[in-house]
């Protein structure tokens, strides 16, 4: 649904995954099938298309760098940049 701003609403839930030396925010909107990775740096991605599936397994990686890097950053999902 479109808000005031002309912008969509979106309804993210926050992800608990594995403590990250680069990550510190997962957030996942499950109508949209879009994840926002928040990094330590600041940067913040929103990547799209991405199944439960893959948040049901982030959620149970031992690393959460690891499974990022892997699932998601090099499966190139599309995303993009969203703050800095």
């Amino acid at each position: 649904m479109e808000g005031p701003t002309g912008l969509w609403e979106i309804d993210f839930q926050l992800v608990t995954v594995a403590a990250s030396s680069n990550i510190s925010e997962v957030m996942y909107d499950k109508a949209r099938a879009t994840v926002r990775v928040t990094f330590k740096s600041g940067s913040r991605y929103d990547y799209y298309g991405v199944s439960q599936l893959i948040i049901d397994e982030w959620q149970k990686a031992e690393s959460s760098g690891k499974f990022f890097h892997k699932h998601l950053r090099d499966d190139a999902f599309p995303c993009r940049i969203i703050g800095a």
